[in-house]
């Protein structure tokens, strides 16, 4: 469909599905998006270390994630009341539009294995990092160190 048109025609079509990115590109902002997306990170990136090993479980967790995703924006495209086909046609668009481009890449990279995995590393790290700091900092409490938690620091 969109191979046979012409470069003005590609760009006057791409103009006119600017709003459906444009709303796709909010719900990603919003928390209908953010809340299930980052409780899935944060609940299933426990499982996954920097091991190179592909253990099966990566696998499967990656499966729902895409799963997650993709019925996240079904459930856009039916309210906003277009085709699947409207919405991946306007993605196909999207490189007349820097920021719609940007979003398409990441709804893309949504199905890379190997993108998720890093990803999932690199959240649980941080939890490992967050946990191991929360830890020395109880411990120095502990040996008075520090303040307790709350009070004011010794002038």
């Amino acid at each position: 469909m969109v191979e046979s048109l012409t470069q003005e025609q590609l760009e006057a079509k791409a103009k006119e599905n600017e709003w459906l990115l444009d709303c796709v590109l909010s719900f990603m902002r919003s928390p209908r998006w953010r809340a299930p997306v980052v409780s899935f990170i944060e609940e299933y990136c426990l499982v996954f270390d920097n091991e190179e090993e592909n253990k099966l479980e990566y696998t499967n967790i990656h499966k729902n994630f895409v799963k997650m995703v993709d019925e996240l924006l079904c459930e856009l495209i039916a309210e906003v009341g277009i085709q699947r086909e409207d919405f991946y046609a306007a993605c196909e668009l999207s490189t007349h539009h820097k920021t719609h481009y940007k979003l398409v890449q990441q709804i893309l990279a949504v199905e890379d294995f190997f993108s998720f995995k890093r990803m999932m590393i690199r959240k649980n790290q941080e939890f490992n990092e967050m946990a191991l700091k929360s830890m020395l900092e109880a411990e120095q409490r502990a040996k008075g160190e520090l303040p307790a938690s709350g009070t004011e620091p010794p002038a």
